[in-house]
């Protein structure tokens, strides 16, 4: 188990809810924490504008995956990023409405969708079925269905 936290560190715990680490790998506050769908990775989201994984074997960050774009804001202590349904994506959506998806493995960006309202895209989560349709919510309660 993890957590995100606003001293910028991500907490991780054994399956009796015990503490065992503090990993601190961004310069603002952690909003979220994603699990990869083969249970190996960890996704955290921060308010610096950045998205790293962490590798749970190791428990370390590679610096090849650390997504960012000039666009992309986390602009709430509540904004949740994802892995896609096959862990091929990282998934987020922005301060602008757009949704950037960045290819898990090579840290570029794949695609970034904008939508014609312009309200944050507060959270992300993916469909675990094959179909992949990543799920956006903005402030304005409105969810929208993204298809790849």
């Amino acid at each position: 188990m993890c957590s995100a936290h606003n001293d910028k560190s991500v907490r991780f715990f054994d399956q009796c809810g015990l503490f065992v680490q503090r990993v601190e790998l961004h310069v603002s506050p952690v909003t979220s924490v994603s699990l990869s769908p083969d249970g190996l990775q960890v996704l955290t989201n921060s308010r610096d504008n950045t998205l790293k994984i962490i590798d749970l074997r190791t428990m370390k960050f590679d610096k090849k995956k650390r997504f960012t774009h000039p666009n992309y804001t986390n602009m709430s202590n509540f904004s949740r990023a994802c892995f896609s349904y096959d862990g091929k994506h990282v998934i987020a959506g922005s301060g602008n409405g757009s949704i950037f998806f960045w290819n898990t493995f090579s840290g570029e960006l794949d695609a970034m969708y904008t939508p014609t309202y312009k309200n944050q895209a507060i959270c992300c989560a993916s469909n675990p079925n094959p179909s992949g349709r990543p799920l956006a919510t903005s402030l304005q309660d409105m969810i929208v269905l993204w298809d790849p």
